[in-house]
């Protein structure tokens, strides 16, 4: 019995002892990581930016009267574009989307940011093929064929396509009528 005791007691001061130990270590390591891990997330988000924005070199944070945010993005010091980021309902998950506009309101680009629809049917939005459709179209003019528009569905993601045309018609909507 005693023989048990001290084996617990043992046991006990290990845990604890590894426990601290790693306490202790946590905010160290993430004082380390936080700062490499924020300006990787920069490049990233400049990368998805200049992916929407062909020929822009520069990018300026605004926000609407609203309190809408976007970006207004520049080329030689020229005003060449707008960036959205847009969310839209989909058919199991928020869509997050990133959409470039040029000066006319036209869709320069097209990318998904956060998806979580169904396998092999909703998540082929991410692919080329998709955004590429959406190219050079007035932002007021995105509909699938089925209601009115020019836009092919996903065969098998009509509520995903459906919720991508919607949610970038909307948004440049709602966005210019606060500017």
């Amino acid at each position: 019995m005693v023989r048990a005791g001290k084996l617990i007691l043992r046991y006990t001061f290990t845990f604890a002892v590894f426990c601290g130990t790693a306490g202790l270590l946590l905010p160290a390591v993430y004082e380390l990581v936080e700062p490499r891990k924020a300006a990787y997330q920069q490049e990233l988000k400049l990368q998805s930016l200049r992916l929407v924005s062909p020929g822009a070199e520069d990018f300026e944070p605004a926000q609407t009267a609203a309190g809408q945010a976007y970006y207004r993005a520049y080329a030689d010091g020229q005003l060449l574009g707008y960036v959205l980021e847009v969310r839209a309902r989909g058919y199991s998950s928020e869509l997050q989307l990133l959409v470039g506009l040029d000066r006319s309101y036209a869709v320069t680009g097209l990318r998904t940011l956060a998806q979580a629809e169904t396998p092999g049917l909703g998540t082929r939005i991410t692919e080329p093929a998709f955004a590429a459709q959406f190219l050079g179209r007035p932002a007021e003019a995105l509909a699938l064929r089925q209601d009115g528009g020019s836009l092919d569905a996903l065969t098998g993601a009509t509520i995903t396509s459906r919720a991508v045309a919607d949610g970038i018609r909307r948004a440049v909507a709602d966005w210019r009528a606060t500017l």
